[in-house]
């Protein structure tokens, strides 16, 4: 188990970059996201999307929340694939996404061909999407495994729409995994992550 962020560092250097893998010149999306993550919204309308545990902590930096569990107390209980049935068209300035757990079905978490549109129909013009997600996972025992390319993911968002499209990866530290049922539904509270990437896309 790693338990430090001085061992994850040694994992891989972090580095931003285009749609085509190029190196980008001027990064921005860690410093945004970390801005974010710190000031919070000030005058914009952001939307976190899965907030679970964090909620609060969200709240307090002026963020609303939606997550599919109640105990979570976000400010929407809704289920990330049916984003458009709870928020509204062109509503959002920033939407974040923590972490989400991508799942094909939508049983055990979010069909990206479902909710990357319905994220992108959120946006105003000029909004930002900024999705964290898992590029490897440890589960002992099980190996670490690829979540998804983030090449694979960049085309999704492509082919949605967004513009502007980069990611960030880096070792990033979350927590526990701990799954449990909440309705047909299983909800995953957190991950032990050795490397993850952040996503960037603008409606333009």
């Amino acid at each position: 188990m790693v338990d430090s962020v001085a061992e994850l560092k040694i994992i891989e250097p972090a580095s931003e970059r285009t749609i085509t893998a190029a190196q980008l010149e001027m990064p921005f999306i860690y410093d945004q996201y970390t801005q974010l993550c710190t000031e919070g919204a000030q005058t914009r309308k952001v939307l976190v999307v899965g907030s679970g545990p964090n909620t609060e902590r969200w709240r307090a930096l002026g963020c609303a929340s939606l997550d599919i569990d109640p105990t979570a107390n976000p400010d929407i209980v809704a289920d990330a694939n049916h984003l458009g049935e709870s928020i509204h068209p062109a509503s959002q300035e920033v939407i974040v996404s923590e972490c989400l757990t991508l799942d094909p079905s939508g049983i055990r978490g979010v069909n990206l061909e479902t909710f990357l549109p319905q994220a992108y129909t959120s946006l105003v013009r000029g909004g930002k999407l900024f999705f964290v997600s898992a590029s490897s996972i440890t589960e002992p025992p099980r190996p670490t495994r690829t979540v998804l390319a983030p090449n694979a993911f960049k085309l999704l968002m492509k082919n949605v729409g967004f513009r502007n499209i980069a990611s960030w990866s880096g070792p990033i530290l979350l927590g526990m995994r701990n799954e449990r049922a909440q309705g047909d539904k299983v909800i995953t509270d957190g991950f032990i992550m050795q490397s993850a990437v952040i996503y960037h896309g603008q409606k333009i």
